[in-house]
C-alpha cells in the first residue's frame, strides 16, 4: 500500500516528468513549423489535471529563456501555450 506522502510524492515527480514532456513536443513542434515557415507553435493542456498553472509557468519560463515570445490562454477546458520567435 502507497501512504499519502508516498502519493504526494509520486504525484510531484508526475508534474516534473510532464513539464518535461511537454517541452519535447513543443520543441518538435517549434522546429516543424520553422521549416514550413511558420513564426510560431502551441499546445493545449487540458486544465483540470492537478498542477496545471505550475506546468504551464514551467514550460513559459522555458521557453522564454530560450528568447521565445510565449502567451497563455484558457480556452474552454484547456491552457493554451503558444510559443512565437518572430515577435520579441
Amino acid at each position: 500500500m502507497m501512504t499519502a506522502e508516498e502519493a504526494r510524492k509520486v504525484m510531484l515527480e508526475a508534474k516534473e516528468e510532464v513539464i518535461k514532456d511537454t517541452i519535447i513536443v513543443l520543441h518538435d513542434r517549434v522546429k516543424s513549423n520553422a521549416k514550413r515557415g511558420i513564426p510560431q507553435a502551441d499546445i493545449d493542456i487540458y486544465n483540470k489535471i492537478p498542477f496545471v498553472t505550475s506546468i504551464a509557468n514551467g514550460i513559459v519560463q522555458h521557453f522564454e529563456n530560450l528568447g521565445y515570445a510565449v502567451t497563455v490562454s484558457e480556452i474552454d477546458n484547456s491552457v493554451k501555450i503558444t510559443v512565437s520567435w518572430w515577435e520579441e
